[in-house]
C-alpha cells in the first residue's frame, strides 16, 4: 500500500512538473507570436487597408512618387509608387513596405528632393537664374507653374532645383533600344496626373511598340485619356532599369499585340527623343516636343 502511495505521488510530481513546463513554453510561444504579430504589423502588402496604408500613401504623394487619393486601399497606384521609392532611395523594389522602407521615407523623405528658395531680384530673368544655378528655364517654370509670357516681378520667391536635383535623362532612342529590348517591362508615369502603369514591349524599330501589363494597367491608360482612347500625345517618365527617361505616348490601342488577357486591343507608340514613326521614317514634332517637356521634369515629380 506504502509502496502504490509512493507511485501516485511520484506520478503526480511528474505530471506536475510536465504541466509546468507545458505552460512556460505555451507562454513562451505566444508572447513571441505575440512580438512577431507587432513586428509584422509594420509590412503592408497589396490590398491591404487602413490607416497604415493611408500614412504611407500621404508620404508617397507628398516626395513625388505618387498621385493622390490617399484613400488608404493598397491599390495598383501604392504599389507603383512604393516600387518607384524603394528604386530611388537604393532599397529592393519588391512593392512591400518594410521596416527598411518605412525608415526610408520618414528619415530620407523629407531631403530626397532638394530645392533652393529664391526671392526675384531687378533685373533678373529666367533665362539668367537657370544659368546660374545650373538648371533650364523649363524646370524653374513647372516648378513655380508660370508660363512663358509671365514676367518675373521683383519681391516674389521662386523655388529653384538645387544642382543636385535630379533630373529625367533624354536618352537617344538607340540607347533606349538596347537598354529596353523587346519582351522587357517598365513602368510609365503620366507627367500631367502623376499616374503610374506598366508596359511590356511587344515589338518596334523605329520606336518601341509598347502594351499595357494586365487589365489594372489598362484601366490606368484609360483614365489618363480622360476614359477615352485617344492618338493625342503625352509627356512621360518611363523607370527603366534605375533610369528616368524622357518619352512620350499617344493612347490608341492598333496593330499587333502579345498579351491577350489586359483587355487592350493592340498597342501603343512610345517614342523616345530622335526616335521616328514606323511610316515614312519621319520625326513627330508632336512627340518630340513631349519629350522635351518630360525632360524638363525633375524626378520624384515636383507639385
Amino acid at each position: 500500500m506504502k509502496k502504490q502511495r509512493a507511485r501516485l505521488t511520484i506520478s503526480i510530481q511528474r505530471w506536475t512538473i510536465l504541466c509546468l513546463i507545458f505552460v512556460v513554453f505555451s507562454g513562451a510561444f505566444v508572447c513571441s507570436l505575440s512580438s512577431c504579430s507587432r513586428a509584422d504589423s509594420r509590412y503592408l502588402f497589396p490590398g491591404a487597408r487602413g490607416d497604415a496604408v493611408r500614412d504611407v500613401q500621404k508620404q508617397l504623394i507628398e516626395r513625388g512618387f505618387m498621385a493622390g487619393p490617399a484613400d488608404g486601399i493598397f491599390g495598383l497606384q501604392t504599389r507603383l509608387g512604393v516600387i518607384l521609392a524603394q528604386d530611388y532611395l537604393g532599397l529592393q523594389a519588391d512593392g512591400v513596405v518594410g521596416p527598411a522602407t518605412w525608415r526610408a521615407l520618414e528619415e530620407k523623405g523629407s531631403s530626397s528632393l532638394s530645392l533652393r528658395v529664391y526671392r526675384v531680384r531687378a533685373g533678373d530673368t529666367l533665362w539668367g537664374l537657370a544659368r546660374r544655378w545650373n538648371t533650364t528655364v523649363e524646370q524653374i517654370q513647372r516648378l513655380n507653374n508660370l508660363d512663358s509670357s509671365e514676367i518675373l516681378r521683383v519681391g516674389t520667391t521662386l523655388k529653384i532645383p538645387d544642382e543636385d536635383t535630379p533630373t529625367i535623362s533624354d536618352l537617344h532612342w538607340r540607347d533606349v533600344d538596347r537598354l529596353f529590348p523587346r519582351g522587357a517591362g517598365a513602368i510609365l508615369t503620366d507627367v500631367e496626373t502623376g499616374l503610374s502603369f506598366r508596359i511590356r514591349r511587344y515589338d518596334g524599330s523605329n520606336h518601341a511598340d509598347v502594351e499595357p501589363l494586365t487589365r489594372q494597367d489598362t484601366q490606368v491608360l484609360r483614365r489618363i485619356y480622360g476614359g477615352n482612347w485617344s492618338w493625342e500625345r503625352r509627356a512621360v517618365i518611363v523607370h527603366l532599369n534605375g533610369l528616368q527617361v524622357a518619352g512620350s505616348i499617344h493612347g490608341y490601342p492598333h496593330g499587333g499585340q502579345s498579351i491577350l488577357d489586359n483587355v487592350f486591343n493592340g498597342h501603343i507608340c512610345l517614342h523616345f527623343r530622335a526616335s521616328r514613326l514606323h511610316e515614312g521614317n519621319a520625326l513627330c514634332p508632336r512627340h518630340q516636343a513631349q519629350i522635351r517637356k518630360a525632360a524638363a521634369c525633375t524626378w520624384p515629380l515636383t507639385r
